[in-house]
């Protein structure tokens, strides 16, 4: 392929017009690479500004889903475990009325025992249960249960410093006890579902002994 400047030694013209159409190619050829540039210039910062973007949305996002941060982030759900404070204190659970299990011994135990009563009746009840770790981390649970629509169980394990922090929503056909302990379930609840895992431990209804 010929160059500019061979093309134009071919031409047979009038040098002062050559200089003119040459200089005018080469005006034109300056002002493409120019304009390349400037395109190049302008793709490049609209890139940086879509990553930059991104960016800010993915560490916004982060910043609400992370529950040392901000532990509403699942204010959009029924569950009314985002709104206990994150360092609350044994007392304070059983103020605001958790039946709470720790280190073997139970507080507030009528909660859990009307609870087990109104399943019994076919009642639609709710109860919130806190388990307290051995380190004295709380691991709190919210569980709804009505009769025809089954059982809605919130986890939250935010407070513990030793686990995964996720509050989670789980759904269930069924609640029910079996051996002091009560469990969500879906087809029926017995030793052998129990040891494959294919029933949801919640808490134990009494006591045990240290």
């Amino acid at each position: 392929m010929k160059t500019i400047k061979q093309s134009y030694d071919t031409i047979k013209m009038n040098n002062h017009r050559k200089q003119v159409i040459l200089d005018n190619i080469l005006t034109q050829s300056s002002v493409s690479k120019e304009y390349l540039r400037y395109k190049k210039f302008v793709f490049s910062v609209v890139l940086i500004c879509i990553i930059a973007f991104i960016g800010i949305q993915y560490i916004s996002t982060n910043h609400v889903n992370n529950p040392l941060t901000n532990h509403k982030y699942a204010s959009d759900t029924n569950t009314t475990l985002d709104t206990v404070p994150y360092n609350i204190t044994l007392q304070e659970l059983q103020d605001l009325d958790f039946y709470i299990f720790a280190n073997g011994i139970i507080y507030n135990p009528q909660i859990i025992h009307s609870f087990i009563d109104d399943i019994d009746n076919t009642k639609p009840s709710h109860v919130r249960i806190a388990i307290v770790t051995d380190e004295g981390d709380p691991i709190l649970n919210e569980i709804y249960y009505h009769p025809q629509n089954g059982v809605t169980l919130y986890n939250d394990t935010t407070r513990d410093q030793f686990g995964p922090k996720n509050l989670t929503k789980e759904f269930y056909q069924k609640i029910g006890v079996y051996d002091d302990a009560i469990y969500a379930y879906n087809t029926e609840l017995t030793k052998e579902t129990i040891d494959q895992n294919k029933a949801c431990f919640i808490t134990y209804t009494h006591q045990k002994k240290l």
